[in-house]
């Protein structure tokens, strides 16, 4: 019992630690986004707006996967998320745009996370 209340703790404070840096490109006007950054180009955005959108369907479909399956794996969804985002921070650094945090809960093998969809902000 106290394995399972530990594992529950540490998978809720990997979620607050280390998914802040990330965010959702859904319902973003990047020409807008494009206008108000000297960092990259509107091309640049474009295929960042791409890889954002492809990243969000990635993990909606992980958290489903993960709803739908019996066995606890939110230590599973947590580290695919992880590797979605840190592909995502990546290019969107190395052409200077930024990512913006918005939680979303979901209720995951009875225990409530926070995913944040990814979203593109001016630096």
């Amino acid at each position: 019992m106290s394995r399972k209340i530990l594992s529950i703790l540490i998978s809720v404070m990997l979620v607050l630690v280390l998914i802040p840096g990330v965010a959702s490109a859904k319902g973003q006007d990047l020409l807008k986004v494009a206008s108000g950054s000297d960092n990259c180009s509107v091309i640049q955005l474009k295929r960042l707006e791409k890889i954002v959108d492809n990243a969000n369907a990635k993990i909606d479909r992980a958290v489903a996967k993960a709803q739908r399956t019996p066995e606890n794996d939110v230590a599973e969804l947590i580290a695919t998320i992880d590797a979605i985002i840190a592909e995502v921070n990546a290019y969107a650094d190395s052409i200077g745009a930024g990512i913006e945090c918005e939680y979303v809960e979901y209720i995951v093998d009875g225990q409530t996370i926070l995913v944040d969809p990814l979203r593109i902000i001016p630096l």
